[in-house]
């Protein structure tokens, strides 16, 4: 819960401090074991870098593991245009279910 917190704090940081808010992040993804954390910490990114956290987005996604279709959701988001984080995270999750369903062993035939 602690670092929970701590990550949600980081996400709201002010603009002259964004960036190093977003490397502190990134650094603590690649350390952090719990798939909540670590998607709370891609969230994080996002709110505090907005369009530019793409960079550091990019960076992640080849070691996001099973949040690689969340992060690359957000890529996505930003590179349309769009910067709200609230709307970021409403696209994400409509286009969650579709990355699951596409990727069913069951649609593989």
């Amino acid at each position: 819960v602690a670092r929970l917190m701590a990550v949600d704090a980081l996400g709201e940081v002010a603009a002259p401090h964004r960036s190093r808010a977003v490397a502190a992040l990134a650094t603590s993804f690649d350390r952090e074991s719990q798939e909540a954390v670590r998607e709370a910490i891609v969230v994080a990114i996002v709110r505090a870098g907005r369009s530019d956290a793409i960079a550091t987005l990019e960076a992640l996604l080849p070691r996001a593991g099973s949040l690689a279709a969340t992060v690359d959701g957000y890529v996505k988001g930003l590179r349309s245009g769009e910067d709200d984080p609230v709307k970021l995270m409403a696209m994400n999750a409509r286009e969650a279910p579709r990355t699951v369903e596409l990727e069913s062993p069951d649609h593989a035939h």
